[in-house]
């Protein structure tokens, strides 16, 4: 009995993944016969990536190549990258640029996002914020998740864009409604500071609670300012040294605009001076506020 084709890609896939690169083209070569462009655009893959013994930037280019003649999406959003770098081809920008925008048109969400991804970051100095841009707000406007958000931030940015916050106000409240905690965060601190939106620090606390309670370890520092300084929120020190203490606990790193080594030293800055101003009673009853809260998951978090 012939096997079908979802058994032969899942074959190819497992040897492959045990490493016998042989034998995984020696599977997809019936389908390559066939015509088959998902196989040549996995063995375009096979090619492209670090696998020991096997990379080959000129037969990667040959098969994305045949694969992307029958509309794969993907397989050009890889041959835009190649043409992008020169790898197994002359550079030629304008042809990235035109196999990543019919890759991005024609594909899901998440190619779209992933191909928005390669142009913010870039390589070097190689970034192409329009097109990343561009590509992002394909995916969101499907709801992409994390595309809402990294459009927003370009905004919120001014990356390629100037006074754009109520752009960044639209994408970041839509990827907070599906509770991305950075969005919410970044919503936080608009709140705080009247950007593009007006000025309402009860807002800004809601806010980085709801973030704070997702492990954002930067909402936890800021709602322990909050709590410290009284700003949208009744003033305590207890909940205050609380979320500091949390944050200090907190190793998840973040995209923000410094450094989570940095951060960590600003939470323990911001823990030692309050420290000062607390009895040993009051800071005992804090650290068993934020253990209560850390063991369960922030359900039982008491404010």
């Amino acid at each position: 009995m012939e096997k079908s084709i979802t058994q032969l890609m899942n074959d190819a896939f497992e040897a492959e993944y045990s490493g016998n690169y042989e034998e995984a083209i020696k599977i997809y070569v019936p389908l390559l016969e066939q015509g088959n462009a998902e196989a040549q655009f996995k063995l375009g893959l096979m090619y492209f990536k670090e696998n020991e013994g096997i990379k080959d930037y000129k037969k990667a280019f040959k098969w994305f190549k045949k694969a992307a003649e029958q509309n794969h999406a993907e397989a050009k959003s890889y041959l835009g990258l190649m043409y992008r770098h020169g790898h197994g081809v002359d550079r030629n920008n304008e042809e990235a640029k035109k196999l990543y925008r019919e890759a991005a048109e024609q594909g899901d969400m998440k190619l779209q996002h992933k191909i928005g991804l390669t142009h913010e970051i870039g390589y070097g100095d190689d970034t192409n914020y329009p097109m990343a841009m561009s590509c992002y707000r394909l995916a969101a406007e499907k709801g992409h998740v994390e595309a809402q958000r990294r459009l927003g931030l370009m905004y919120y940015n001014e990356l390629c864009v100037e006074g754009k916050y109520g752009e960044a106000f639209e994408w970041l409240s839509k990827a907070a409604k599906q509770k991305d905690e950075s969005a919410q965060y970044i919503l936080g601190q608009m709140y705080e500071n009247g950007d593009g939106v007006n000025k309402n620090l009860i807002e800004a606390v809601r806010h980085y609670r709801m973030a704070a309670k997702q492990d954002n370890a930067y909402a936890q520092n800021r709602l322990g300012l909050m709590y410290e300084k009284g700003y949208g929120v009744y003033q305590s020190n207890t909940q205050a040294y609380k979320w500091f203490f949390i944050a200090s606990r907190n190793n998840r790193q973040r995209e923000q605009n410094f450094t989570f080594g940095d951060f960590k030293k600003k939470v323990q800055t911001n823990l030692g001076d309050l420290a000062k101003k607390m009895s040993p009673e009051e800071i005992e009853k804090a650290e068993e506020l934020a253990e209560l809260c850390i063991e369960s998951n922030y359900q039982d978090c008491p404010e």
